[in-house]
């Protein structure tokens, strides 16, 4: 059986009309799940720099803003900080 589909690699279907280009036998709800699928996928890499704890030199406290980690490595000290509100730079607290 022939493969129907004529893909390129490393392209990227962003579109409605170039997934439809792509998969001619697709369905509209299937044209619109993979649609969604690739939106899903684009919000969740977003957010995934943020889950990764920040690191410098020194103390966080008033300098650094915490993210979505809530966690600051001192990498002169050795020190973990932890700050239980995202968004801040104050509240830093040594663990």
């Amino acid at each position: 059986m022939a493969n129907e589909f004529n893909i390129k690699t490393q392209q990227n279907l962003i579109d409605y009309a170039s997934i439809k280009e792509n998969f001619p036998a697709a369905t509209e709800r299937g044209l619109d799940d993979y649609s969604a699928k690739g939106r899903d996928l684009a919000r969740l890499l977003s957010v995934i720099p943020d889950l990764i704890p920040l690191d410098g030199t020194g103390s966080p406290e008033g300098v650094v803003t915490s993210n979505l980690s809530k966690q600051y490595i001192d990498t002169t000290a050795n020190q973990i900080y932890f700050n239980p509100v995202v968004g801040v730079n104050t509240g830093w607290v040594a663990v």
